[in-house]
């Protein structure tokens, strides 16, 4: 039986893990190549303004054990073209901050009620080069499945990750990635069942398997 009542209790730990030193953009640079970094040391260094996001990792049960939920984005002529990521895009004026925007688009893009979401948790914003975008995570969980169901102008498919897979350490990989704009060349990112997920994604994701304890969360 999965125990929600302790992963509240991890999500609540993080702030505090964070600020401690664990996590943070250093684990999340173990999924990024060399340029990237440069890339963040350069954005924290020039001031420069930034859209503004945020995204949503819920964790729920499924078949016994916790999941998460991803989407795979549609194929169009952009940077994220293709791509494994999770719910999420760019804040509105309406939003009333940035887990109100992470709730409304996970709910526009593949119906998860807000009211399912529980102890949501910021982890650390990441910038993303390609698109200018400062994009904060927000990890919680639902302890029931929700009613996925998909945007089809946002989202070709929406894909469960067992969340045992983030600590295989054989799951983590280097190779070349094709855009519609761009080659990208020895990236590490995650070999997963669902798919090869890298880029922003594979970087939040290596946060989140370093401050979670997989003792207390895989059965």
């Amino acid at each position: 039986m999965i125990d929600f009542d302790d992963i509240e209790e991890q999500l609540k730990s993080i702030p505090t893990l964070i600020k401690n030193g664990h996590g943070g953009i250093e684990a999340q640079m173990r999924m990024a190549p060399e340029e990237r970094r440069k890339d963040v040391e350069r954005y924290m260094q020039s001031g420069k303004n930034a859209r503004l996001g945020a995204v949503l990792i819920l964790l729920f049960p499924f078949h016994g054990n916790v999941y998460i939920s991803l989407i795979k984005r549609p194929t169009y002529i952009g940077v994220h073209s293709g791509q494994i990521a999770f719910p999420g895009g760019k804040a509105e004026n309406s939003d009333k901050n940035l887990l109100h925007t992470a709730l409304r688009e996970a709910f526009e893009e593949v119906n998860i009620i807000p009211d399912l979401v529980k102890g949501a948790t910021e982890l650390t914003p990441i910038y993303i080069p390609p698109s200018n975008f400062l994009v904060t995570p927000y990890v919680a969980f639902s302890r029931e499945i929700p009613d996925f169901k998909a945007d089809p102008r946002e989202v070709e498919e929406i894909l469960f990750l067992p969340i045992k897979e983030l600590w295989k350490e054989e799951n983590i990989k280097m190779g070349d990635f094709y855009s519609n704009l761009y080659l990208v060349k020895n990236y590490p990112y995650f070999d997963f069942s669902i798919g090869q997920v890298w880029g922003a994604s594979a970087m939040m994701l290596a946060e989140l398997r370093q401050l979670l304890n997989p003792n207390k969360i895989t059965l």
